[in-house]
């Protein structure tokens, strides 16, 4: 008798242990999923704030950046390298390869500003 309400025992702690495993497991994967999202939401946001910052367009079409405004542009582009490269981190296997190019072509697109620098109107 005191076998078998030991083996009862058990098995209820043995599946309360497994539910409770599978809520951990739930919970983490929202977690990632919630950091995913957030990385995702923060590289659109400075790409687009960096795309779309300008104090002139050229006649030929070209955005000018006046001087004030090129520190706040340069951040932009370190956010959005810091939020794609973070976005690599919590993404699944279906995305990790175009992830990771897209953070290559940003991670060189922002060393060749830093490089030339923004076009700031000659004063």
């Amino acid at each position: 008798m005191a076998a078998a309400v030991m083996g009862l025992v058990g098995a209820l702690l043995g599946g309360a242990l497994f539910v409770e495993n599978k809520q951990a497991q739930r919970e983490q994967e929202r977690w990632r999923r919630d950091q995913l999202q957030a990385a995702y939401d923060g590289t659109i946001h400075h790409i687009l704030r960096v795309l779309y910052v300008r104090s002139a367009v050229t006649v030929e079409g070209f955005t000018i950046i006046s001087q004030e405004r090129v520190e706040g542009w340069f951040e932009d582009l370190v956010q959005a390298q810091f939020h794609l490269h973070t976005a690599t981190r919590f993404c699944g296997d279906g995305q990790i390869t175009k992830l990771e190019q897209a953070s290559a072509q940003l991670d060189e697109a922002v060393r060749e500003a830093a490089m030339r620098g923004p076009d700031v109107p000659k004063e």
